[in-house]
């Protein structure tokens, strides 16, 4: 049995339950789960508050809200869609086209102060019709496609048909798990599943034209994926847009004497970060301690911990020790890989429950003897 992962899996899992003292995220392996909100100004580029946001169609300035999707974790940003249209309806392709010109027209035009930035090309392949190319290197913002609303619905060997987020199939859905997803669509959430009224019933677009020529498709209240006609104005410009993960993550300082500690020096909340120790010769480490940022001693497991929403500090004291000319080394929570005097290390804090095992097992034994012994007094008076 593993234990170092069943231990890793019950401090991540406390640190999410328990929320290890807090910004606005939180990663389970290492990626945040999709539909997680976050607060993002893109013309100041700034994270700002809840208090701050402005979600009315048509809103393209200032803080608004976004919902992070499809995260990973060899990612450098975050992909997040706004949860409302910067423009209620739009034409997809007014001339019934190949690819959406009038709807990145629209999308150009609201974002144009922002300064994010798209920094990835997208094809688009319409099964037996034809492939079209996204070029987004002048933008600041793009647009959904309909495989990626797939992905985040789970609809695998998509057949290009219309269907429910939540049961995957043109039957109307009874519970709703993806009101993140087509938010501020409707103006009754109660009946639709969306999480949050509008004042207008709006659809948005994808870019991913439909295998009909004169349609694509687009996201309309009740969490659906339908086709629309491109050249009719029956949804809108819902921007994505790529957001550093560096603004989410929090620092990490060491301090240490007679010795180098390596570490990254940011981690975004919830991973698990894994440091190693460099001790110069002649000395040893005395104490471990590995406190957040109100002084919190962190669970550490072999030289690794869950990064909490704090910034971190690692402290570790060392002591001269004599006849020792060797480099000790803690690597990548490894056992220390040369010599004598590291391998013993005991943080002082946890001196107290080694005292506590050590007295509950003395107790046990002398219990258990007592026991025995009264056995045989009763068999002797018998």
């Amino acid at each position: 049995m593993n234990y170092k992962k069943i231990v890793i899996f019950f401090m991540i899992s406390f640190c999410f339950l328990f929320n290890c003292n807090a910004k606005a995220l939180s990663t389970t392996n290492g990626t945040v789960s999709n539909g997680s909100e976050i607060y993002f100004n893109p013309e100041t580029y700034q994270l700002c508050n809840k208090e701050e946001v402005n979600s009315d169609i048509g809103t393209k300035t200032g803080c608004m809200k976004w919902y992070i999707f499809n995260d990973s974790i060899d990612n450098d940003n975050f992909n997040a869609i706004l949860d409302h249209n910067t423009t209620k309806n739009s034409y997809w392709c007014n001339s019934m086209g190949q690819s959406p010109t009038e709807l990145l027209r629209q999308l150009k035009l609201d974002t144009a102060t922002w300064k994010t930035k798209v920094s990835q090309k997208f094809n688009v392949t319409q099964s037996g019709y034809y492939t079209y190319a996204l070029d987004y290197s002048d933008y600041t913002a793009r647009i959904i496609t309909a495989s990626e609303i797939n992905k985040i619905t789970g609809k695998d060997n998509w057949n290009h048909m219309r269907y429910y987020f939540d049961t995957k199939t043109t039957e109307i859905p009874t519970s709703y798990n993806f009101g993140w997803l087509y938010d501020r669509t409707s103006s009754s959430c109660v009946n639709f599943g969306c999480l949050n009224n509008s004042t207008v019933t709006s659809a948005y677009w994808t870019s991913t034209a439909s295998t009909n020529k004169d349609n694509a498709w687009k996201i309309v209240s009740g969490g659906q994926i339908v086709e629309g006609y491109t050249d009719e104005s029956t949804a809108g410009i819902r921007p994505v847009i790529e957001i550093s993960k560096k603004l989410f993550k929090y620092n990490i300082s060491t301090n240490i004497n007679n010795g180098t500690i390596n570490v990254n020096s940011s981690e975004l909340p919830g991973n698990i970060v894994f440091y190693s120790i460099d001790i110069d010769d002649g000395y040893k480490i005395d104490s471990i301690y590995v406190a957040d940022s109100d002084g919190n001693e962190l669970i550490l497991q072999d030289n690794s911990f869950v990064m909490p929403k704090s910034d971190v500090t690692i402290n570790i004291e060392c002591t001269a020790i004599s006849n020792n000319t060797e480099k000790t080394t803690i690597n990548n929570g490894l056992s220390p890989t040369s010599n004598t005097n590291s391998a013993n290390v005991i943080n002082p804090r946890t001196s107290d429950n080694i005292f506590i095992y050590i007295m509950t097992l003395v107790l046990s034994i002398t219990g258990l003897i007592i026991v025995i012994f009264i056995k045989k007094r009763r068999l002797k008076i018998n």
